[in-house]
C-alpha cells in the first residue's frame, strides 16, 4: 500500500484525539524518507545479543535502540539488557539495562534521542511500568506506570503525550483490547 493509499483509501479523516486528523499528520508522513542500512552480507553485526519479543525503535541520530526480550524462545525470564547499533561500524553496543525485566513490550524513541520504554511482560505477568532512557547520561529513570498493564501493545508519540494502543491487557478469558491510554510526557514524568 503506497502512502496516498495509506492517506486517501480506507482510512477516513475524521478527528483522532481530539483535533489530529490525518491531514495533519500526512506532511510528516511525506516528510519521513527512510535511509537504507549498507548490507554487510559477509559479516553480521557484531555484538548482538540473541533476544526474542524485544522492542526496537530507531533513534534520530540514525542509530537502533533494542531493548528487553527473552533470550530465547521457551525462556521465563525477561532480559533487562538494551543495546544501540552503529550502522555506521555496523555494531551493537551494551548500554545500561533496564531496571525491570520486559518482553513484549513497546518502545518510542523522543526527539532528543532519550527513548520511553513501557508494559510488557515480567517474570511476574504483565506490567505496567515504565522507564526512560536517557541517553546522553546511559542511565535509566521510572516514570509513573501506565494505569492498565498490558503487552504486546503500540504505542506512538504525538506531541508531548503517547497513544498506547490495543495488546494483551486480562486473562485468558479475555485477553485481547481494543482499549487505549494517552500517556502524558511532561513535567509529570518522575515516578
Amino acid at each position: 500500500m503506497n502512502q496516498r493509499n495509506f492517506l486517501d483509501g480506507g482510512l477516513s479523516r475524521r478527528s483522532l484525539l481530539g483535533g489530529l486528523t490525518l491531514a495533519a499528520v500526512a506532511p510528516v508522513l511525506r516528510a519521513a524518507t527512510p535511509r537504507p542500512l549498507a548490507p554487510r552480507a559477509t559479516s553480521p553485526a557484531r555484538g548482538l545479543m540473541p533476544r526474542v519479543q524485544h522492542a526496537g525503535v530507531a533513534l534520530p541520530s540514525g542509530w537502533v535502540f533494542l531493548s528487553g526480550g527473552y533470550p530465547f524462545l521457551d525462556a521465563e525470564q525477561a532480559l533487562t539488557s538494551a543495546q544501540l547499533y552503529d550502522p555506521s561500524q555496523d555494531e551493537w553496543h551494551r548500554i545500561a539495562p533496564m531496571r525491570t525485566g520486559r518482553a513484549r513490550h513497546a518502545a518510542v524513541a523522543l526527539p532528543n534521542g532519550d527513548v520511553v520504554v513501557l508494559g510488557g511482560m515480567g517474570s511476574g505477568g504483565l506490567l505496567s511500568s515504565v522507564e526512560l532512557f536517557i541517553a546522553g547520561r546511559n542511565e535509566w529513570r521510572s516514570l509513573r506506570p501506565l494505569r492498565i498493564p498490558r503487552a504486546d501493545h503500540c504505542v506512538v508519540l504525538i506531541d508531548d503525550a503517547l497513544l498506547i494502543a490495543g495488546g494483551v491487557t486480562g486473562s485468558m478469558m479475555a485477553p485481547l483490547t481494543a482499549g487505549t491510554e494517552i500517556y502524558r510526557l511532561g513535567g509529570r514524568q518522575a515516578a
